[in-house]
């Protein structure tokens, strides 16, 4: 018989490699996306943005609020910006990072209803309600990796991914813990926040 058509490899191990090879080749398919040049990050004006406030619980225990872009590179902001929008149909904005750090035991569940708002309205909501209100893939792998999370450490406390534009001037963090008030933290003076109690928030 002819041996045009035998194989290079040998039996089966085309299944071997072609297999994983085709589950990365996707799974890059459908996160990234080129950049445009240098305008996709000139569009993370935020980039540098840092804003603090302070919560107080019923208990009278403080809650120190830390709110940023999701990373401090411009380019890998603005790499998820695109990435997150187009893999779960959101609404115009870009990932922030949400650090709650409280006292030991203070709390033992991470809040609910979180949402920060400015003067010009809502801005900011947990990413997964974001795309779950767009109608967004909730059933996406990545759902599970934008959970509320426990921080490591030494610290105690919640960290949360938000999602929306970047908050104005008056901005305020609200929750079912509280609410505070947020101020852009500068390099030249000392941060001065304002404390807004809530009767409503656990001990």
């Amino acid at each position: 018989m002819s041996d045009l058509h035998k194989p290079s490899f040998p039996s089966g191990a085309g299944g071997v490699w072609f297999g994983p090879a085709l589950a990365v080749l996707a799974a890059a398919f459908l996160i990234w996306k080129p950049f445009e040049g240098e305008a996709a990050l000139e569009e993370v004006a935020t980039s540098g943005l840092r804003l603090e406030g302070e919560l107080e619980l019923r208990s009278g225990a403080l809650v120190s609020v830390r709110l940023g872009p999701l990373h401090s590179d411009p380019g890998r902001q603005a790499f998820d910006k695109g990435a997150l929008s187009r893999r779960l149909e959101l609404p115009a904005g870009e990932p922030w990072s949400l650090r709650l750090e409280v006292a030991q035991d203070a709390v033992t569940s991470a809040p609910e209803e979180v949402r920060v708002r400015d003067q010009a309205g809502a801005c900011l909501a947990p990413i997964l309600s974001e795309a779950d209100a767009a109608g967004g893939a909730v059933q996406d792998p990545l759902f599970t990796l934008f959970r509320p999370s426990e921080l490591e450490g030494e610290a105690s406390g919640w960290e949360l991914v938000l999602w929306g534009r970047a908050p104005g001037a008056g901005g305020l963090l609200e929750c079912s813990w509280g609410a505070a008030r947020l101020a852009e933290v500068s390099a030249t003076e000392d941060l001065e926040v304002s404390v807004v109690k809530d009767p409503q928030a656990p001990e």
